[in-house]
């Protein structure tokens, strides 16, 4: 793999689309700046950093290892990218079924509750373990990074330096939606974050749609390696 600053501002953006889709997780970060829980909010996102770059390294290990020792990886990738498509795409579906605005405020008023009336260790828990079951972080790192970067065989600085644009990503998203509110002391606007929802719906579906049209094309599996662009074909008369 090619570290370069081309390398990670793709990284950087498509983790951004990924991250950006409003939901208790989120909303937990927003009430947690809403009330002022400044220290809560800190530990908090330091447990959802340190769970992002166990994840990571974890799977991205793990794509090294069977790259080595397994002869195709070809079916079950088929497999997980049928199964990231359906999920991506009725996510976005039930998103515009559901209103979940206020849902998703009173989720996050009560995390944010929870955690900012915990000490340090439980507010780095309570991140941890928040992210370590989101399935978002899994699909991301397990199909789309390997496609986006061509390989499925990463050294360890090759992990590292995904970790930290990832984690940057992160921080950037967290950063832009909580800062402005410990400034002006005030909660987002319901319109604003129904528009947002709309928008990642929408966002979510065309992944959905993308990944079942990679799937009958093949091209990223073939480019990394993965999938030999003869397996489908014919044996011929």
């Amino acid at each position: 793999m090619v570290i370069s600053l081309e390398t990670a501002i793709l990284l950087f953006s498509t983790y951004l689309i990924f991250g950006i889709k409003p939901g208790p997780y989120m909303m937990a970060f927003i009430s947690l700046s809403a009330s002022g829980h400044l220290r809560g909010l800190i530990f908090f996102w330091l447990g959802t950093a340190m769970a992002m770059i166990a994840m990571y390294s974890a799977v991205l290990l793990s794509l090294d290892y069977f790259s080595q020792y397994m002869a195709s990886l070809s079916v079950p990738l088929l497999m997980m990218k049928l199964i990231a498509a359906v999920i991506f795409i009725n996510l976005g579906v039930l998103g515009f079924r559901k209103l979940g605005v206020g849902d998703a405020k009173r989720a996050g008023q009560e995390k944010a509750k929870e955690i900012s009336l915990a000490d340090a260790a439980e507010n780095w828990v309570s991140g941890f373990l928040l992210t370590a079951s989101n399935p978002y972080h899994i699909i991301y790192v397990f199909s789309v990074v390997p496609a986006l970067l061509n390989t499925i065989s990463f050294s360890g600085t090759d992990i590292i330096f995904i970790n930290t644009v990832s984690v940057l990503a992160d921080l950037t998203i967290i950063t832009g939606f909580c800062l402005p509110i410990l400034i002006v002391s005030h909660k987002i606007n319901d319109d604003i974050l129904v528009r947002i929802k709309q928008i990642a719906n929408v966002v979510m579906i065309a992944i959905g749609l993308y990944i079942l049209y990679s799937i009958f094309d093949q091209w990223d599996l073939i480019q990394t390696g993965i999938l030999n662009k003869d397996l489908f074909k014919g044996e011929g008369v």
